[in-house]
């Protein structure tokens, strides 16, 4: 879980921050994935002058960076850890054992709470909404905010 801070102090004192946001429960375990994600992810609150002139990566950025609240709400970062399995796809759901290797890469998700007021709904969304007489609710977006490095 974190929390962005703008008294940098404050996180000093604590000892567990890391661009920009406080660690308030977890670990880093020093992963350079993690610490990248983490860096992406705090790049993102200053969006505003995108540093890639590709137009694909820039509209991906602006996505992203309206999902969170920067001021107010706690981001919940998890990492899950990718997985080699030699012994065929589909055996893990039908109850197979299956020898399993975990991997160095990952899969990182960054979430926050927003209550359903301050959710942007889709265009169509709200349409659909208003045809049912109905107002606003809360939309899930996903954006998928590749990056390699």
């Amino acid at each position: 879980m974190l929390s962005t801070k703008d008294n940098q102090s404050n996180l000093i004192h604590f000892g567990r921050c890391f661009e920009g946001f406080e660690i308030l429960h977890g670990e880093l375990h020093d992963f350079p994935d993690t610490m990248a994600f983490l860096r992406s992810l705090s790049a993102l609150d200053s969006v505003a002058e995108p540093r890639s002139p590709e137009r694909r990566q820039i509209r991906e950025r602006v996505a992203a960076a309206a999902l969170f609240d920067w001021e107010v709400e706690e981001i919940y970062v998890a990492r899950a850890p990718g997985r080699l399995d030699v012994m065929g796809g589909i055996a893990d759901y039908s109850g197979s054992l299956v020898l399993q290797m975990p991997i160095r890469e990952a899969c990182h998700v960054a979430v926050q709470k927003n209550h359903p007021n301050k959710q942007k709904l889709w265009k169509h969304a709200q349409a659909r909404q208003r045809a049912k007489g109905q107002g606003p609710i809360a939309v899930l977006q996903i954006v998928c905010l590749l990056t390699f490095s």
